[in-house]
């Protein structure tokens, strides 16, 4: 497949949550050659040449995206209105949960379908590693000579989406094993994963709607390619991984679980879990299949 020229539009680093997917998206098409830009308004534009650009785009900052007729865009929660009216090529971007597969879609990868009838790809998010970088980060070592904690780098929602009472009942149990629960918020992507790196564990832990939905959250692939034990309550990611990662629903059983886990690691399906993840949960996957979508 031919390098393209990428534009990644929008959401600079830390200025919000879906700031560090584009980040990841950045990554990979630079990694893979293509020559990518990420652009946060239309200011930075200046002279570059934009001719035949994929643009990268996410609803809540899509206001000043330039409509080129010679550009093709990947929409992400976008109010499609004005690129239908300016007769731009565009498809759509959504997560994967469970709904998908109720509809007319093609598998494309696992956990990736294309629905031809609304343009709509969906995949879930990834790891931000590099597949090569997986060796940089070695099974996590506990030092057993500092009080243990857990650095919750993950999002903490309250809501129909949220993870907040998960979260909670975990940190509760978490402390009545002695161990710190700390949230960490707007952490660079290295100072995130040294964090992760420096707990005792690291569980993906989602909100009732996410588990009931089968929604895939990016989580359990930083945790596990950063060097952690893989660890969910939700029964489609336990499914995904093959039943090679620790599962439990509920969050007190989860931790005593998962800290036996710990104590006695299973390598062979520990290994087995970071090759998966290596092999088919990075950003370079997922914009392979975007860019035979975009084609």
């Amino acid at each position: 497949m031919k390098n393209r020229k990428i534009v990644v539009w929008g959401h600079p680093l830390h200025s919000h949550t879906h700031s560090y997917i584009h980040y990841a998206f950045y990554r990979a098409f630079e990694n893979q050659g293509h020559e990518t830009y990420w652009i946060d308004s239309a200011a930075d534009i200046g002279g570059l040449d934009l001719s035949d650009s994929i643009f990268i785009v996410e609803g809540q900052v899509d206001g000043g995206v330039p409509l080129r007729k010679d550009c093709k865009y990947l929409l992400h929660n976008c109010d499609t209105k004005k690129y239908e009216e300016s007769n731009v090529d565009f498809k759509m971007l959504q997560v994967y949960s469970h709904d998908v597969l109720d509809r007319d879609v093609e598998k494309i990868a696992e956990c990736e379908y294309y629905q031809p009838s609304n343009r709509m790809l969906y995949q879930p998010w990834a790891t931000d590693l590099l597949p090569h970088e997986f060796e940089k980060y070695p099974r996590v070592k506990i030092d057993s000579s500092r009080q243990p904690a857990i650095n919750w780098v993950g999002s903490v929602m309250d809501g129909l989406h949220g993870n907040r009472p998960v979260l909670e009942e975990f940190a509760s149990v978490a402390a009545m094993n002695g161990t710190i629960f700390k949230v960490c918020r707007n952490a660079d992507p290295d100072e995130a994963i040294n964090l992760v790196r420096n707990s005792i564990m690291a569980p993906a832990l989602q909100g009732s709607w996410q588990v009931q939905n089968g929604y895939i959250p990016c989580r359990i692939f930083k945790n596990i390619s950063y060097g952690h034990i893989g660890a969910t309550n939700s029964e489609a990611v336990f499914n995904l991984y093959d039943g090679l990662i620790t599962y439990n629903t509920n969050p007190t059983q989860l931790f005593v679980e998962l800290k036996s886990q710990i104590d006695n690691p299973d390598n062979e399906k520990i290994q087995k879990a970071l090759d998966l993840t290596r092999e088919k949960h990075t950003y370079v996957n997922r914009i392979k299949n975007i860019l035979k979508v975009m084609s």
